[in-house]
């Protein structure tokens, strides 16, 4: 029996197998070498697929990605296989703090760690746990505060976590995610990192939650509650075609942007945009 323990944003998750499992490069930086788990998720190896139910709430009409309750149980299939060909799937259930997931027997040479937590409905169990994931570069600035630079892909994320490491100092955590916990109001590194490969283990209060936008000069300001909850949740991970998935991470944004500065920007791609943005935060 294989065990692994990774930790993120203080929620430790123990993954046992029954068969070797792989490590993954960016997980790496969030593996601990053991004690009290806060979630606990089984892997095991069959080809006896689960048949969703009629009620099930599907990604689309071939249906890869299925969902759905039975009591307290959560469960999500998600097939890449097609019909009539070998079972390519993947299945958990998850019942509180323990997750069994069953993945296809083709994999069980070759399973890695981030695929078993990714099958595992990550985005639902930090969700549960009031955290989400948010599409953002995630800076650490010199006075140790989280800002955010948050918006659709293309839109100057990493140039502007580029340019606050450049100009004033700051590190950045990850190029793509940040996992906030809500509740704490802290950002913390997460294994998602997209194309920049930049995935550090760092915890840090959240200063502000940027917007971004692009501009031929630096204007920023406080939207209006409604486009600072619209803004933030278009950037959340969580299975939209799901009322349930839905209607928690709305809960989930709503706290959020009730206690951390959301703010807008639209900014140039050049040291300015630090300035503008230093200057809006207190010279931070």
């Amino acid at each position: 029996m294989q065990r692994e323990c990774y930790r993120f944003g203080g929620v430790t998750f123990a993954i046992e197998a029954d068969a070797p499992i792989e490590r993954s490069k960016m997980c790496e930086p969030f593996r601990v070498s053991g004690g009290a788990a806060d979630h606990m998720i089984r892997l095991t190896f069959s080809d006896d697929m689960p048949q969703p139910p009629a009620k099930a709430a599907r990604s689309g009409p071939v249906a890869p990605f299925c969902r759905w309750q039975v009591g307290a149980e959560r469960h999500l299939l998600e097939l890449y296989s097609a019909p009539g060909a070998p079972p390519q799937f993947t299945y958990a259930v998850t019942r509180g703090a323990h997750t069994e997931v069953t993945f296809a027997e083709r994999y069980r040479t070759g399973a890695s760690v981030r695929a078993v937590l990714e099958a595992a409905g990550l985005f639902d169990i930090f969700a549960d746990a009031g955290m989400l994931v948010l599409h953002s570069a995630y800076i650490v600035t010199p006075a140790g505060e989280a800002i955010l630079f948050s918006g659709p892909s293309g839109i100057g994320k990493s140039t502007q976590a580029a340019l606050w490491e450049r100009f004033a100092g700051a590190q950045i955590i990850n190029g793509d995610r940040a996992l906030l916990d809500i509740g704490r109001k802290t950002a913390n590194g997460i294994f998602y990192s997209g194309t920049s490969g930049i995935s550090e283990n760092v915890t840090a209060p959240v200063r502000a939650i940027v917007l971004l936008g692009q501009g031929s000069e630096n204007r920023v300001f406080v939207p209006s509650p409604q486009a600072a909850f619209a803004g933030v949740l278009s950037q959340c991970a969580y299975y939209d075609w799901d009322a349930l998935s839905a209607t928690k991470m709305t809960e989930c944004v709503a706290r959020l942007v009730s206690d951390v500065p959301v703010l807008h920007f639209d900014c140039r791609a050049d040291a300015s945009a630090v300035r503008a943005l230093q200057e809006r935060l207190g010279g931070k």
